[in-house]
């Protein structure tokens, strides 16, 4: 994922892909991101999983 990504997507397509657990015929196992929005990233998308599993508050 490059900087200029739009990242509120990305998050949401990052915590589905979570959701999913990776199982889904056209899901692949790794999610590349620049190291200048990986903290802004990781941050949005582990609040969009925890929407998904409330009970995952406890991680």
């Amino acid at each position: 994922m490059f900087p200029d990504a739009e990242l509120d997507h990305a998050a949401q397509s990052g915590a589905s892909f979570i959701a999913l657990s990776g199982q889904g015929c056209v899901l692949g196992t790794r999610i590349y991101v620049h190291e200048d929005i990986a903290e802004a990233y990781l941050g949005r998308t582990q609040n969009g999983a925890l929407i998904l599993f409330p009970s995952s508050l406890a991680l």
